[in-house]
């Protein structure tokens, strides 16, 4: 569920890679980017970075995105998932397991650790994906992380 804009700016704010590749192939979202970027209000996980970079298509786009990532490192703004975030995302994968049956877990991973990244920061991830990554922040509050999810346009 979004947050309306006046909650959601009160809280640090961490983008998900869904709302990165369109950014970058297409520059959609870039009204709503560029002055969070540029006012360095958003965090970037180090698992969007990799997932970003795992889909460069050229040496142009790996430049490029050396140069966003570069950025968010130059200011201390890249979230890195700690070993208390890895035990919480197992503890977290078996508990949906055992609510919604199978599960794969090499398709949820990621999004978990990106939810418990933004939890250190008590950010809200924004992403194209909120119904699914809002499950994960549920599961993080219940495990006494403080996390949301929201549309970037919400």
């Amino acid at each position: 569920m979004p947050l309306r804009e006046t909650q959601r700016r009160a809280r640090p704010e961490v983008v998900d890679t869904s709302v990165l590749i369109p950014y970058f192939r297409s520059g959609e979202h870039s009204a709503a980017l560029r002055p969070l970027i540029e006012g360095r209000r958003l965090f970037l996980p180090a698992l969007v970075a990799l997932e970003l970079y795992a889909g460069t298509r050229d040496q142009q786009e790996k430049r490029a995105l050396d140069e966003f990532v570069g950025g968010f490192a130059r200011r201390g703004r890249v979230l890195t998932a700690t070993q208390e975030d890895h035990t919480l995302a197992g503890v977290m994968l078996a508990r949906r397991r055992r609510i919604a049956g199978e599960l794969q877990v090499r398709d949820h991973l990621v999004d978990v650790l990106i939810v418990l990244c933004a939890s250190q920061v008590g950010g809200t991830v924004l992403t194209n994906n909120v119904r699914h990554l809002e499950t994960w922040a549920a599961l993080a509050r219940r495990a006494g992380r403080d996390v949301r999810a929201s549309a970037l346009d919400a």
